[in-house]
């Protein structure tokens, strides 16, 4: 609250803000910002890891890793997925 004031330009303390509230019953409600992922029930779509954890590749289309995750944003949860192609990316 105080600091959605400050950026209106209105200035007042932290603590006031707090005693306003407080007299209004006004209180803050936190979100939950991050759910821990439940694992999947249906794992027949999950496929064999053949990589063994063996990730060089000596040319572009040999080996290619998946991942997906969510991210929340203003219209909900989205899924993010990234497929990397092993043989596009520099060995260190």
């Amino acid at each position: 609250m105080h600091e959605d004031l400050m950026a209106e330009g209105i200035k007042c303390g932290v603590n006031k803000v707090a005693k306003i509230m407080r007299e209004h019953g006004i209180r803050s409600v936190r979100s939950v910002r991050h759910k821990k992922a439940q694992a999947a029930k249906n794992r027949h779509g999950l496929g064999m890891n053949i990589l063994k954890r063996n990730f060089h590749a000596t040319k572009p289309n040999q080996k290619w890793v998946s991942d997906t995750t969510f991210v929340r944003t203003p219209q909900g949860w989205l899924y993010l997925a990234t497929i990397i192609d092993l043989g596009a990316v520099p060995d260190n």
